[in-house]
C-alpha cells in the first residue's frame, strides 16, 4: 500500500510540473524585437558585465536572471523595469546611455529570463507585467549566446 501511495505522490508532483511548464508556454507576446535582444547583448558586456557578470548572474552586483532576479521582478512592469535601469544604471552613472541602449538591454535581460522576442520594439513605456512575458528560467544558451 506505501508503494502505491508513493507512486500516486510520485505522478501527481509529475503531473504539476507538466502543468506548470504547460502554463509557461502560455506567455504572451513580448514587446521587444529579436534586433533588440540582439542590441542589448551587445551594449550589455561594455556596462553592465562587470558587476552583473557575463553571464548575467552577478560578480559584486545581484543576478539580473533566475529566481531571485524574477521574485523581485515578476509583478513589475516591463516600463518599471527600464525606469529603474535608466535612472540608476550603470551604478553611480544613470542615464549615461541613450534610452534605445536601455530599451535594448530590458529586452535582453526579459530573454535572458525566458522571454520570446515580439514584434515590436520595446520603448521603455509599453508597460508589461514581467510574469506573462517572461518564466524566470534562465536559458541554457545564455552563455553560449554572447
Amino acid at each position: 500500500m506505501k508503494f502505491l501511495s508513493g507512486i500516486a505522490i510520485f505522478l501527481a508532483a509529475a503531473l504539476g510540473s507538466s502543468c506548470g511548464a504547460a502554463a509557461a508556454q502560455n506567455l504572451v507576446p513580448s514587446p521587444f524585437s529579436q534586433d533588440q535582444v540582439d542590441s542589448g547583448r551587445q551594449s550589455y558586456a561594455p556596462n553592465c558585465a562587470e558587476c552583473h557578470g557575463e553571464d548575467l548572474l552577478g560578480v559584486s552586483a545581484p543576478a539580473l536572471v533566475g529566481k531571485r532576479f524574477f521574485s523581485s521582478w515578476e509583478q513589475k512592469s516591463t516600463s518599471e523595469l527600464y525606469e529603474f535601469i535608466r535612472t540608476t544604471m550603470p551604478l553611480c552613472h544613470g542615464g549615461i546611455l541613450a534610452n534605445s541602449a536601455y530599451a535594448s538591454l530590458v529586452a535582453y535581460m526579459l530573454w535572458a529570463n525566458g522571454a520570446q522576442p515580439g514584434n515590436a520594439d520595446f520603448d521603455g513605456k509599453t508597460s508589461v507585467t514581467i510574469s506573462t512575458i517572461a518564466s524566470g528560467t534562465v536559458r541554457p544558451d545564455l552563455a553560449k549566446s554572447k
